[in-house]
């Protein structure tokens, strides 16, 4: 693992992001309160610039909780813009969801851990049967059925595998 990119160390390169990060999440507090004068979305903004910090971090020190909490920031941020662009408030359940998914699956993809992979096929299954839950295709019976169903399984798995890591 190289310890510079194009001449910078990686610490000087992850802190002069900070800056940059924090300076445009200032500017995007000036934007939402006086422009758009909605009160709520410095949440989103603030969870966009942490997750695309995060994300930085995680690609420059190769560090999966990262990469995990950057993902998860930055969807949620996207999600809450999506949100509110889009007027869709009633289902930022699956919003939440999708999040934990992409982040899941996000992780796996760069770190190749098999059990990232199993959560976010867990949060795919859970998003669409939310969603049939929303449409009312779906009974509250039912989906509390096929949840239990998971979580046991998914429980099972995680108890009886190997550890991934080398430490």
């Amino acid at each position: 693992m190289r310890s510079k990119i194009f001449g910078i160390k990686k610490t000087l390169f992850l802190r002069i992001s900070f800056a940059i990060y924090s300076l445009l999440f200032i500017l995007s507090l000036y934007f939402i309160f006086s422009k758009l004068k909605s009160y709520d979305l410095w949440f989103y903004s603030f969870c966009f610039y942490v997750g695309i910090y995060q994300l930085t971090k995680a690609m420059l020190l190769v560090q999966d909780s990262s990469c995990y909490i950057g993902g998860f920031l930055l969807t949620i941020g996207l999600s809450g813009f999506g949100m509110f662009y889009f007027r869709l408030y009633n289902i930022w359940y699956l919003f939440l969801i999708l999040s934990f998914f992409i982040a899941s699956f996000f992780t796996f993809i760069r770190f190749k851990y098999k059990s990232h992979l199993t959560i976010s096929i867990y949060l795919l299954i859970e998003l669409i049967l939310s969603y049939f839950l929303q449409i009312s295709a779906l009974s509250l019976t039912i989906f509390i059925a096929f949840n239990v169903i998971i979580l046991l399984s998914l429980c099972i798995f995680m108890f009886t595998k190997k550890k991934e890591r080398n430490n």
